[in-house]
């Protein structure tokens, strides 16, 4: 049977689930890049707009998403580390997981707003 220190220091359910969501997400964040980036960076040139606001161009590049996905694994796999203290480890997983989920939704606002503010600009009129 496991002694008092070794079960205060094992992660619980819950606390698994947080690690493979907080994965999740990162490796998510990894594939937008190549998933939905390019092929909004590609569909921009072709619709003739050379010039991107700085956000939009950053969130369609590989560099600033790829960059934050593999900062964000790596934050959570610090978490996995079996010396670190309960608390820390803890603090590791939620932070990987808050890193990737506020990285994906700027970058998914980012990509995306170039193709609303050209819809804004279109106007009908009524009959």
């Amino acid at each position: 049977m496991a002694d008092d220190a070794s079960l205060a220091a094992a992660f619980t359910v819950l606390d698994w689930v947080g690690v493979a969501l907080a994965a999740v997400t990162g490796a998510a964040l990894c594939a937008f890049p190549f998933a939905i980036g390019r092929p909004l960076a590609e569909l921009y040139a072709e619709l003739g707009m050379t010039t991107l606001p700085l956000h939009a161009a950053l969130a369609t590049s590989t560099a600033l998403p790829l960059t934050a996905g593999v900062a964000a694994l790596a934050l959570t796999s610090v978490g996995l580390a079996p010396r670190l203290p309960l608390r820390t480890r803890r603090a590791c997983a939620a932070g990987g997981f808050a890193l990737a989920i506020v990285v994906l939704v700027a970058c998914t606002v980012a990509a995306y707003g170039p193709i609303f503010g050209r819809a804004d600009a279109v106007r009908v009129e009524p009959w």
